[in-house]
């Protein structure tokens, strides 16, 4: 009686340090889930941010790059007196270039 008794408590004792290995696997594999999910979106984040960044840098570049274009083509439309037509200027302004 005594011996099963023993048996018995040997049993429980492993089933129960069983059950708690177990319960402590699945905690520890859930949580380095949770933490993967988090890195990932830790991630993810960072990569939209330098993508954004990136596309800001670029947006900001075109701008300027378009400003100096078009200072550039005002700069050439405007013609100094010399170079205008002679049906604009004055009989004046004629006899002094000549």
């Amino acid at each position: 009686m005594k011996r099963i008794q023993n048996f018995a408590l040997v049993v429980v004792v492993l089933l129960a340090g069983m059950l708690t290995a177990a319960s402590t696997n699945a905690q520890n594999s859930n949580m380095s889930g949770d933490q993967m999910k988090s890195s990932n979106m830790m991630n993810s984040t960072m990569n939209r941010n330098r993508h954004m960044a990136m596309r800001k840098k670029h947006r900001r570049h075109r701008r300027t790059m378009h400003k100096q274009d078009m200072m550039m083509k005002q700069d050439s439309m405007k013609k100094p007196d010399m170079m205008k037509s002679d049906s604009v200027k004055s009989p004046e302004m004629m006899k002094k270039n000549f």
